[in-house]
């Protein structure tokens, strides 16, 4: 056998079968069970670059022509750390939390057979892609179809508490006495995983989704500037200026999660554009991984968890999900520039260890590197975390605290789009972020409550519709109040988040009454002097002096 037997061959070849990489690799001549030399060659001239994940991406001769004139055959031994083992779900049309259950094995998809399947193993299964849980859906009553290629498990038997279905009991791979007529299908429940990110620096480098709980990269067939866009803005910056085909900013490894991936230039995020299917790529290896360039700076919400308001775990909001960030060069300024993006003067103190309790979420940043200039962590210097890069490796997801100190502006609210100051699109302020409101469930007790916050007496507001512009950061859903809160945020609404709403749902209101008295003088020795200030929108702020007189 002329193979270049190395390396990059041998883990090719554990990679296939779901292990992580090679640790031995070498040959010996083998006897047949007769006793004569092994004579059954089936691929000879067999050679590797590194980035395949199966072996019959390699440059090989053709398969069954082979004159092996050593007689030699190969053998690897894999690491005992098995691969991580992806899972999608598919046929579920645009709805990603439901679908026919596959799972990446030995480089090839497959699917999972529903005898003995239940609600414990949608449960660990739906946990496993990042959703908080599931029901199954037997074939002959699901509208995901049948699949194809192999079965891979069949009567998957899980208590619920396994973090992968793979822990659970089943049958060895790909035995099992099942059809397609019988693959199962799962609906899950709870948060949309799905996140991206660009290897590189923060503003240029390898597109990569973060799907099934795993990064995986993008390939560059058919992509265009408009995609660039979507997944610039996704990342928190105004555009993109262009994008690199071949794996320009380098090759990656594990998962090519998309293919011929088709947007109109307007979607909210990647995974709403048309493509083949989640790991559906065709003949595309990591050679052919996209890159985007992106324009501006990144806008980059932050929040502290674990602790009070003051205090706890940051993370940061990248990519469409939230994430940590990597210990690796923090210091007291990134932690002041965080707490001044949050509202307080500065920060106390900081750690670099799980204080705060260790995060579910990914790692999402490292090396961040910010100095006194700077207000926003997204104008810092940064990288997207990449635990194969081999400056990030001994990274690990315990997570950044911080203690903030100083007064903490309030949660604000302001109008803006509009040349009266008494309607417009509402907007919040929050991780140090202005955000819209979605108009779900959205009515006139709402809209009254922000008025009263904007300081007009007794006022009754009223919610305003159809309003078409584009909205690029929404913190609130699902708002209801009862018309009496002093502050929108004391109304009950589904959480702090970026919420996706289409681009049509922004809430605007309409103020009505007195507006409350607005200017104070401030500092002066007199009531007659004094540094002017203005309430507005339940705080007092300072006036810029250009242009007055």
């Amino acid at each position: 056998m002329e193979t270049s037997w190395d390396t990059h061959l041998a883990n090719t070849v554990c990679l296939q079968l779901a292990f992580t990489n090679a640790t031995m690799f070498g040959f010996m001549q083998l006897i047949s069970s007769s006793g004569h030399e092994s004579e059954s060659f089936l691929i000879d001239t067999v050679r590797c670059s590194g980035y395949e994940t199966k072996l019959g991406q390699c440059v090989n001769s053709s398969w069954d022509h082979n004159v092996c004139s050593d007689k030699l055959d190969y053998w690897v031994a894999c690491a005992s750390e098995a691969a991580p083992v992806a899972l999608r779900l598919m046929g579920g049309g645009s709805t990603h939390s439901e679908g026919r259950l596959e799972i990446f094995f030995g480089g090839v998809w497959g699917t999972v057979c529903d005898d003995m399947f239940n609600l414990n193993s949608s449960t660990v299964a739906c946990k496993q892609l990042g959703y908080t849980g599931g029901k199954y859906i037997r074939n002959q009553y699901s509208p995901f179809g049948a699949g194809s290629g192999p079965v891979w498990m069949d009567n998957v038997r899980c208590n619920g508490t396994e973090s992968t279905l793979t822990s659970c009991r089943h049958l060895d791979w790909g035995v099992s006495d099942c059809s397609h007529d019988e693959d199962v299908g799962v609906v899950c429940t709870g948060k949309d995983p799905i996140g991206v990110r660009i290897v590189g620096t923060i503003g240029q480098g390898r597109v990569e989704i973060y799907y099934s709980r795993h990064w995986g990269s993008v390939c560059d067939s058919n992509w265009t500037l408009s995609n660039s866009h979507v997944v610039c803005r996704q990342l928190g910056f105004d555009r993109a200026s262009g994008y690199r085909s071949n794996a320009a900013f380098g090759h990656g490894s594990g998962h090519i999660w998309m293919n011929n991936v088709q947007c109109q230039g307007d979607e909210l995020s990647l995974q709403e554009c048309q493509f083949d299917g989640w790991g559906v790529i065709g003949t595309c290896l990591h050679a052919q991984d996209v890159g985007v360039v992106c324009e501006g700076e990144a806008l980059l919400p932050v929040r502290l968890v674990g602790g009070s308001y003051n205090s706890g775990r940051v993370e940061v909001f990248y990519g469409g999900m939230w994430g940590t960030i990597c210990s690796d060069g923090w210091d007291i300024q990134n932690a002041h520039v965080v707490c001044q993006q949050l509202g307080f003067t500065n920060a106390s103190a900081y750690s670099r260890n799980a204080h705060y309790k260790q995060s579910a979420g990914p790692i999402l940043l490292t090396n961040v590197l910010c100095n006194s200039l700077h207000d926003q962590l997204g104008n810092c210097h940064m990288y997207a975390y990449d635990k194969f890069a081999s400056n990030q490796r001994g990274c690990h997801s315990n997570g950044i605290g911080v203690v903030c100190s100083g007064n903490v502006a309030k949660t604000t609210v302001r109008l803006v789009g509009s040349r009266s100051m008494r309607n417009g699109r509402v907007e919040v302020f929050y991780a140090g972020v202005w955000g819209t409101i979605c108009k779900a469930l959205w009515n006139n007790d709402d809209a009254t409550v922000v008025c009263r916050q904007l300081g007009f007496s007794g006022g009754s507001g009223y919610a305003v519709r159809d309003q078409h512009e584009e909205i690029e950061t929404a913190w609130m859903k699902d708002v209801y109040c009862n018309g009496s809160e002093s502050q929108i945020q004391d109304c009950s609404f589904s959480g702090w988040r970026t919420s996706k709403c289409n681009h049509s749902n922004a809430v605007h209101v309409a103020c009505n009454g007195t507006v409350s008295k607005q200017v104070r003088l401030v500092g002066g020795k007199h009531p007659n002097e004094g540094r002017v200030e203005v309430y507005y929108s339940g705080m007092w702020g300072t006036v810029c002096d250009d242009g007055w007189t």
